[in-house]
């Protein structure tokens, strides 16, 4: 059966995209899978692919390029307000993390063309590639609830990090990141492996007072990480808990290690991170560190990170497509 929208609003950056043949050899060193198969000249052509496939799918269509930082934020603020029944983030996963702000708890929908590096919440709904594919998903794909994530005031729908992840987002030039791509972020994770000073997190987890300690925090709503790396494979976005890394073990080599067994999926047999589920976890006091949302730069802890249940409403594959 057909889902049947009265508007549809597609987000995207016009000069986003647009990467070098260094940076493609770099996403595909990191095995990071390319975003469309189809070849456009700007996002401005594929996001006019797009409205023109869901156009001829009987529905109305409207496009909305970005003009600036919060642009996506706005723009999504003005389709709930006008009703509009379901959002197209068109981009990466900054992008998304824009675009769902005004969502959370409302009636609008979002769906995703997967367009920016490491696409990892469009992973997770193993949403298909291509223009063609995005329109029939969005046409008759399952709408469904899910759980969003919010990290102080900000919700994200992928993760947020405290500490060496976070540093490395901070420190990853946009500039450097068009030429390089994915490898930009490697070449600064060797740097901030140098110099980070790896002081200790201290949190704690839902309604406990036990202070844990940790030197490196990613909470997860989604099992991929960085791409296509699995680092949490019990996520679920439907089961009202965020899933939660703490890395144990300091050091330059001993990131590098886990860094190395997270690319050959072999961290599972690493003996210093510790694994958890919660609903909440408090960023307590101390040294401020460094915290991303959706692998966009945040600001510095302290922090309160919390699920928030069947909250957001999205599109994805039906089971068996």
């Amino acid at each position: 059966m057909k889902n049947n929208f009265n508007k549809i609003r597609i987000i995207f950056n016009p000069l986003a995209g647009r990467k070098t043949p260094l940076a493609f050899l770099g996403n595909k060193l990191l095995r990071i899978r390319k975003a469309t198969h189809e070849k456009f000249k700007n996002m401005t052509e594929c996001a006019q692919a797009l409205s023109t496939a869901l156009q001829k799918l009987g529905y109305d269509v409207e496009m909305c390029g970005t003009q600036g930082p919060c642009d996506a934020q706005r723009l999504s603020k003005e389709a709930v307000a006008s009703g509009c029944e379901l959002v197209v983030a068109m981009g990466g996963d900054g992008t998304i993390n824009e675009v769902i702000q005004p969502l959370v708890n409302t009636k609008t929908a979002l769906a995703v063309m997967p367009k920016g590096t490491a696409n990892v919440f469009a992973q997770h709904l193993n949403l298909p590639l291509s223009i063609p594919a995005i329109a029939h998903t969005i046409a008759f794909g399952e709408k469904t609830l899910i759980d969003a994530g919010k990290l102080n005031e900000k919700y994200f729908c992928s993760m947020a990090g405290i500490g060496l992840d976070a540093a490395i987002i901070q420190s990853t030039d946009k500039f450097l990141k068009k030429i390089l791509g994915g490898l930009a972020y490697f070449i600064v994770l060797l740097w901030e492996l140098l110099f980070y000073p790896f002081d200790p997190i201290l949190f704690t987890l839902d309604n406990s007072t036990e202070k844990n300690k940790a030197y490196l925090l990613i909470i997860s709503n989604i099992q991929y990480y960085a791409g296509n790396l699995v680092l949490f494979p019990k996520a679920n976005i439907h089961d009202g808990c965020l899933d939660v890394l703490a890395f144990k073990k300091k050091g330059f080599w001993t990131m590098l290690h886990f860094f190395y067994l997270l690319r050959t999926n072999k961290l599972r047999t690493y003996k210093h991170i510790h694994y958890f589920q919660c609903q909440k976890c408090d960023i307590t006091g101390g040294h401020p560190f460094p915290m991303h949302c959706d692998a966009e730069y945040y600001g510095e802890s302290p922090a309160v990170i919390e699920v928030v249940q069947n909250s957001l409403w999205i599109i994805q594959p039906k089971p068996g497509a």
